[in-house]
């Protein structure tokens, strides 16, 4: 380990791509992401195809960690919102048993589809969610 730092620190690609290695793994030394990235960068500074590799895969993780983690919240805000929509329907209800109110809309099935589900029209072109998925209608066609 000491031999790897020394070199790292003066500046060897291989090495500070190893130390990074070490840092990733916790070989010889506390399992330390913060630290493992530090020195895949400088490494991946000099062109070592297998500290970018390895920086890219750290990087790679933690989008997939967080983007699973965005997922489930978006999964409890709408079970959450369907909750308060189930809520608001049987207090409508109750209000109009008890003569409070005139019509009462039926709530339960006037929700909104799910944000992934919806698709605006514009002029014959059709997109859904945000992420970018297109289909544009041509009318005609190359010559």
């Amino acid at each position: 380990m000491k031999w790897y730092r020394l070199a790292a620190a003066q500046g060897y690609a291989l090495a500070q791509a190893n130390l990074g290695t070490m840092y990733r793994n916790g070989q010889g030394v506390t399992q330390d992401y913060a630290e493992a990235i530090k020195w895949y960068r400088l490494a991946a500074a000099q062109g070592n195809a297998g500290a970018q590799a390895n920086l890219g895969g750290l990087v790679r993780r933690r989008m997939e960690r967080i983007t699973s983690e965005l997922r489930a919240k978006r999964r409890e805000a709408e079970a959450i919102r369907v909750e308060a929509d189930l809520s608001e329907a049987s207090l409508l209800r109750a209000q109009k048993a008890n003569g409070a109110l005139g019509e009462v809309p039926d709530v339960v099935s006037e929700t909104r589809p799910a944000w992934y589900q919806m698709a605006w029209p514009f002029e014959k072109e059709y997109w859904r969610d945000e992420l970018g998925h297109y289909s544009y209608h041509i009318a005609s066609k190359c010559r």
